[in-house]
């Protein structure tokens, strides 16, 4: 049998393979994902602006977030407000609150049940001044306008302290006019001056003998540099003028009264039988009636 021919395998060219790339195949984008969201904070820690958008609409307009700057200060507030939790809180009232609301605040600062609840203690050298009537004014006031009991006490304590203070410097002033009045007279009176103040005590206790009365009219006048020179002036031409003292040393009506009856008073004097001489009683009625002319012509004057 002759040969078959051979039949040679025809050569399938080969498809060439790919070479793995390094890139990764990137991946299809889904229609309608959500972008990716952006940061509020900055890396400085600070808000970015308009971070506010980002928060529910009900809160954005919040007036305690404008204090509110970076994550730090937010995280802070949020702590302090946690440690308020539980504590004390005071509600301040408006001008729709009633008086029982506006009583209730009052008495959380501090304001005592009634106006004699506030306590203050004045000086005794205070008491002319700030007298019961006075205090009992303030009180109310406080009360009305609930002031709390240890701001009244502040306050009249700085009261007193500026009242002590004007006192002192009034004292000051009048000790250093009575200085210089009387270094004035000193050189006015020359050695004169001693004789002419021992003249102006005397005229002043001759005309009040009694010592708590005098003391009290010193005590209001001696220390007025007018008056000490009117006392020392007037006490000087006493000294000087018999008229003068005359002039001034007239009786009153009263006392014109009360010295006719001391004479008519003289043992004897109204019995003629006694032993009293006739020139001793016409003495005594000579006396009485110039007191009654003096008198008569005082009324005329008056």
């Amino acid at each position: 049998m002759p040969d078959e021919p051979t039949v040679e395998p025809t050569a399938t060219p080969e498809t060439p393979t790919a070479e793995p790339t390094s890139e990764p195949t990137s991946e299809p984008t889904i229609l309608g994902a959500p972008p990716e969201p952006t940061s509020v904070v900055n890396a400085d820690g600070t808000f970015a602006e308009n971070w506010r958008e980002s928060l529910p609409e009900e809160l954005r307009d919040e007036k305690c977030l404008d204090n509110v700057t970076d994550f730090s200060n937010a995280i802070k507030q949020l702590v302090n407000h946690k440690k308020m939790v539980g504590m004390d809180k005071i509600v301040v009232p408006t001008d729709k609150s009633t008086p029982a609301e506006w009583d209730a605040f009052y008495a959380a600062l501090g304001r005592p049940a009634t106006p004699q609840d506030y306590h203050v203690e004045i000086p005794e050298d205070m008491r002319d001044i700030l007298t019961d009537d006075v205090v009992a004014a303030d009180r109310k006031w406080a009360h009305e306008n609930g002031v709390s009991d240890k701001l009244f006490q502040k306050f009249y304590a700085r009261q007193i302290e500026q009242m002590n203070a004007m006192i002192t410097a009034d004292e000051e002033a009048e000790r250093q006019a009575v200085v210089q009045a009387r270094d004035a007279l000193r050189q006015e009176f020359g050695a004169a001056y001693d004789q002419r103040m021992t003249q102006a005590n005397r005229l002043i206790a001759e005309a009040i003998p009694d010592r708590e009365k005098q003391l009290t009219f010193l005590e209001e006048f001696g220390n007025n540099p007018r008056f000490v020179r009117f006392a020392c002036t007037i006490a000087s031409r006493l000294g000087e003028s018999e008229g003068l003292v005359s002039e001034l040393t007239a009786r009153t009506p009263g006392e014109a009264q009360t010295k006719i009856q001391e004479l008519m008073d003289t043992p004897g004097y109204m019995d003629y039988g006694s032993d009293m001489s006739p020139q001793r009683r016409q003495a005594i009625t000579d006396q009485i009636m110039e007191l009654r002319r003096e008198a008569a012509a005082t009324r005329r004057v008056g």
